[in-house]
This record gives structure tokens, C-alpha cells and sequence, in this order.
């Protein structure tokens, strides 16, 4: 599956990356949770750029934990 807008998918990984970062820095006692979150962006910014998004009719996707 091709991303039309790949340069601005990129750039909201950056920014994604940044902010994680900061936040993980301000809030050590989530530091794994966002770290975690900050590969995830790092993850998808490389499919972006390599054009290998998974088609999202197979992804599996989780459901949401609110009970915590």
C-alpha cells in the first residue's frame, strides 16, 4: 500500500519521536511505557519510508485496555 503523503507522515513521526522523548524525560515513572510508544513511531516511520504499511483490512487490531 503506498502513503500518498509519505514526506508529511515522516514529520509527524518526528514530531511523535520528540514529544515521547520530552515526556519520558518529565515523567520518568512512564519512561518504558513511552519509550515503548517512541519505537512504535520510529516503527511505523520506517514503513513509511520503505512503503511496507501493512493493509489495515488485516491488521489485528487490539482492543483497548481502560481497566488498569
Amino acid at each position: 500500500m503506498s502513503v500518498s503523503n509519505m514526506q508529511r507522515w515522516t514529520e509527524i513521526c518526528d514530531i511523535q519521536h520528540e514529544i515521547l522523548t520530552k515526556m519520558s524525560r518529565r515523567f520518568p515513572q512512564r519512561k518504558k511505557q513511552l519509550t515503548s510508544l517512541t519505537s512504535d513511531w520510529d516503527r511505523f516511520k520506517h514503513q513509511v519510508e520503505s512503503d511496507n504499511i501493512p493493509n489495515c483490512s488485516s491488521a489485528k487490531l487490539s482492543e483497548p485496555n481502560y481497566h488498569h
